[in-house]
C-alpha cells in the first residue's frame, strides 16, 4: 500500500496553513510553472527551440538561475493565441 505524504501533512495539519505547498503539480490551477521540458512538449516544440525564444525575448519565462527555465501555462496559452492562424473565408 504506497500512502501520499500529501495526505498524511492534511490529515495531520488541517488547518496549518499550507496552502498549495503540498500538493502535486497536476492537481494546481492554470498558473502553475512548467520547467523547460514540460513546456515545450505542451507547445509541441523542442527544448532547443523554446530556449531559442526566451533567448530572444519572444515568450514570457522566469529564470531563477542561469539553468533554470519557468513557464507559466497561461502566459503559454497567450502566445499560442497570438500565433494563431484565422482560416480564410470561402467567401473572401
Amino acid at each position: 500500500m504506497t500512502v501520499n505524504p500529501y495526505d498524511l501533512l492534511h490529515a495531520w495539519y488541517p488547518t496549518g496553513g499550507w496552502g498549495d505547498r503540498f500538493k502535486p503539480a497536476e492537481s494546481l490551477a492554470r498558473d502553475a510553472r512548467l520547467n523547460l521540458q514540460e513546456a515545450a512538449e505542451y507547445l509541441g516544440f523542442t527544448p532547443r527551440k523554446l530556449k531559442d525564444l526566451c533567448r530572444e525575448k519572444r515568450i514570457t519565462h522566469s529564470r531563477p538561475d542561469y539553468r533554470t527555465y519557468r513557464f507559466k501555462r497561461a502566459d503559454l496559452d497567450e502566445w499560442l493565441e497570438q500565433y494563431r492562424m484565422q482560416r480564410r473565408s470561402v467567401h473572401a
